[in-house]
């Protein structure tokens, strides 16, 4: 027991790290600026699969994505794409995509904020502001073009159904749905695990080795899962967000959803950062 304990402690001393370095606010925040970005993603995903003349484009990065996510989320957000998307011309494409590229950059910015929390010592000189918030602008832009891409490439190889609204298709191609959902599910957790990764050893100052940001990549995951199979049990049983939020459900559960993921990762770093300080 003893043992077991002594290899649970750093759980609990990255738990006092994470709330004594503003962990809660920063994950806050970032699930705000996350949240202002989602939107203007997928738009700019279907302007530009309209423009190719490629619907399926659009349908297999909705699935890639939103398989990962509570569908009493998933199917309002699928639907607001769908709206926004109609209600906007392909000359917009640009516009849009510049307006993600600044939302998705603020995102990332906030998050190397928050990693350098704990990763950071606190007497390190800081970086040009400028400098590091166009460098979040280009690692924006690789995730897109990078989502598109396999978002492009599922497309060509998979005869998909619309997904949106309803986000799940209520026939998938023949003998494709457990492949599908297996596909879905583990290639959105290596996209997660690889994010995190390059997060954790690219993103801030204080950059670890992918061997000393492993355990913290885990625990993260692992944390994320778990709340999030939590929050949609809360909001489907306790709190449904119709009943809490109203017309505003679908923001306000987005948030939410952003919050519990961003809160996981900042935690994982907190973790890193006392392994790190202990050895």
């Amino acid at each position: 027991m003893t043992a077991r304990r002594a290899r649970l402690a750093p759980l609990g001393r990255a738990a006092a790290l994470f709330g004594a370095r503003d962990g809660a606010a920063y994950a806050a925040l970032l699930a705000m600026s996350a949240t202002f970005a989602v939107l203007p993603l997928f738009v700019t995903i279907a302007l530009a699969a309209r423009w190719l003349e490629e619907p399926d484009v659009l349908y297999a990065a909705e699935r890639g994505v939103f398989a990962l996510w509570p569908k009493l989320i998933a199917r309002p957000v699928a639907q607001a794409i769908e709206q926004a998307s109609e209600d906007l011309s392909v000359a917009a494409l640009p516009l849009m995509a510049l307006a993600f590229l600044v939302l998705a950059g603020n995102a990332l910015d906030v998050l190397r904020r928050g990693l350098e929390r704990f990763y950071a010592p606190s007497h390190a000189p800081a970086k040009d502001a400028l400098r590091q918030r166009f460098r979040a602008f280009g690692y924006a832009g690789v995730a897109a073009a990078a989502a598109f891409g396999a978002a492009l490439l599922v497309a060509a190889m998979v005869d998909l159904p619309p997904t949106a609204p309803a986000v799940e298709p209520a026939t998938p191609p023949p003998g494709a749905g457990p492949l599908l959902f297996a596909a879905q599910t583990l290639g959105g957790l290596l996209l997660v695990t690889a994010s995190l990764l390059v997060a954790h050893t690219r993103l801030a100052r204080g950059r670890l080795s992918a061997r000393a940001a492993a355990p913290g990549i885990a625990v993260s995951v692992v944390a994320w899962i778990a709340s999030v199979n939590l929050l949609a049990l809360y909001q489907t049983h306790v709190a449904p967000p119709q009943t809490l939020y109203g017309p505003f459900a679908a923001a306000f559960a987005t948030l939410l959803f952003f919050f519990v993921g961003a809160a996981a990762l900042l935690y994982g770093a907190a973790l890193n950062a006392t392994l790190l300080a202990e050895s």
